[in-house]
């Protein structure tokens, strides 16, 4: 284990590629157990960003940041503002701010594709909070499924302004354009 409770300390997971660099992940079909990450910091997942993660589960993992949180890919955008999340599993908690997901926080770009991926695992935050991705436009999602708890809790200010909408979904928290094949949600959602 590289995270969680070692040696009596809790020790946080540092996401993998700050750089934004060129990565193409293959998983094998292997499994990441117990990822634990607990911060008041955003941009928080397995991976920061990557161009391709595929064959992969991550499961039994406590995510818990600010904005942009997932359990797998925070910014699904890729060096070149193109990405493919292939084959990819969640299992285990996301608590975040805005842009929340199981797979990824949230993808935004010319050519994204987010194909027969899953969550099962229970997603909460507080505006654009989805079981696969929190924020999308221009992604094409093909065969994904939720199956896990979505939760959207808006954020209220002081002055009684609210900052965050609550503002949720079973695959996409907010989708602004792009397309779904295949998809489906078996959970329940809530939002504002």
């Amino acid at each position: 284990s590289v995270c969680g409770t070692i040696n009596g300390k809790k020790v946080t997971w540092v996401p993998i590629n700050r750089k934004r660099l060129s990565i193409k992940f293959d998983g094998a079909n292997h499994t990441v157990s117990n990822l634990y990450i607990f911060t008041r910091n955003a941009g928080q997942g397995l991976f920061f960003s990557a161009d391709v993660i595929r064959d992969l589960t991550v499961k039994n993992a406590y995510v818990k940041g600010a904005d942009n949180c997932s359990g797998i890919v925070s910014s699904g955008y890729g060096s070149a503002r193109k990405c493919l999340i292939d084959n990819c599993h969640f299992d285990g908690s996301v608590i975040g701010l805005s842009n929340v997901g199981g797979i990824t926080s949230g993808a935004d770009m010319v050519s994204a594709y987010i194909a027969n991926c899953s969550n099962s695992g229970t997603i909460v935050g507080a505006n654009n909070v989805g079981g696969i991705s929190g924020y999308t436009r221009g992604v094409s999602f093909i065969n994904c499924y939720n199956l896990g708890r979505v939760k959207a809790v808006p954020n209220i200010a002081s002055d009684n302004e609210v900052i965050y909408e609550g503002i949720a979904g079973g695959i996409a928290g907010t989708f602004d354009g792009g397309s779904f094949y295949n998809c489906y949600n078996y959970n329940k959602i809530s939002g504002l």
